[in-house]
């Protein structure tokens, strides 16, 4: 039997602290639709931010994700909160990533055009500022998974989580690194 534990409404910061008290006991984490949407507006709210683009400027946003539902359930509340006077999905985002920004989340990625909007230099640094903290959490993940002691010494699914975090940041590294080529 397994023990899953379903996470909704908790900040990053209380659900990280709850999977590392249950981590023994719990087989499964979920997050739920309120944290994916939660999380996914607020990175794309940050870029907007980061890009010193106005609240009043609005553009589209499209989300790729394997998993839509979520997204498409919260379709109203991510075009109002996220300043976009559009919200569409797709499996795959098949279109011209010139001139388009793009948030990375574990879940999901969205592509804003808004090049227009922003100021091209400052976007190039805060790629190769976010490129650069991936690299480094790769770099820690790959160090205690070429450690022996902590291979060894580790229960199995921690050893096995840690692989997934990495393998995860790996493909992360790869959208931040498309995202930097697509600006050209």
């Amino acid at each position: 039997m397994k023990l899953q534990y379903a996470m909704d409404t908790f900040s990053m910061e209380e659900a990280l602290d709850k999977v590392n008290c249950l981590l023994v006991v719990v087989d499964v984490f979920e997050i739920g639709t309120p944290m994916l949407l939660r999380y996914g507006l607020e990175a794309v709210r940050t870029l907007r931010a980061d890009m010193g683009v106005h609240p009043a400027k609005r553009t589209s946003l499209i989300i790729e994700t394997a998993d839509k539902t979520p997204f498409e359930d919260g379709a109203a509340y991510l075009a109002k909160f996220a300043f976009a006077n559009e919200v569409s999905f797709t499996e795959k985002y098949t279109g011209d990533t010139k001139g388009v920004a793009q948030v990375v989340t574990h879940a999901a990625r969205a592509f804003i055009p808004m090049m227009e909007l922003i100021d091209r230099e400052k976007e190039q640094a805060r790629l190769a500022k976010e490129k650069a903290q991936c690299e480094k959490e790769i770099a820690s993940m790959a160090a205690k998974l070429s450690n022996e002691g902590f291979v060894n010494k580790a229960p199995a699914h921690i050893v096995e989580d840690m692989r997934q975090k990495h393998a995860a940041a790996a493909e992360k590294l790869a959208k931040i690194e498309e995202s930097i080529r697509n600006l050209g």
